[in-house]
């Protein structure tokens, strides 16, 4: 029955597109700009340059106000063609780099996820599409520091 349950369970991982994903960003992890204790820095590293296109075409839901940045819930779409890349940058954390995800057509367009924010800041997010990089921001304001805070 383990044996099943095993077989079954790499069957939906396999289907969901999970080991691919894994697979796919294994080389390419940007550990230096996760490190990075200043955007400008993470976003170089990421991005090679500090200059994107401001887009209306991507659409960032957050909460106005965060009663805790430990945890602040983000939803990420984008109408883009053909997008490449998703990055989830918060600029005054103490590492502003939160997320590179690599988009292929089977990952979609929609994000979800929760993020930590050491206090009040901008959410960025930066999508590239067809070369370009777009970005959108939105201000969240948080009561209680999620990132040592």
């Amino acid at each position: 029955m383990q044996n099943l349950s095993a077989v079954a369970a790499t069957w939906v991982a396999g289907g969901s597109g999970i080991f691919y994903s894994m697979l796919a960003n294994a080389a390419s992890r940007p550990d230096a700009a996760f490190l990075a204790k200043d955007a400008d820095t993470a976003m170089m590293e990421v991005l090679g340059t500090r200059e994107a296109t401001a887009s209306d075409q991507i659409k960032l839901d957050a909460p106005l106000q965060a009663e805790n940045g430990a945890v602040v819930p983000i939803e990420v779409s984008t109408t883009l063609p053909s997008p490449e890349s998703v990055v989830v940058v918060v600029p005054n954390n103490p590492t502003p780099l939160l997320s590179v995800i690599e988009t292929t057509p089977r990952t979609g367009n929609y994000f979800r996820m929760r993020i930590k924010m050491a206090g009040t800041d901008n959410v960025m997010v930066y999508v590239k599409s067809e070369g370009q990089w777009y970005v959108t921001s939105q201000e969240v304001r948080v009561a209680i520091g999620g990132c040592g805070g």
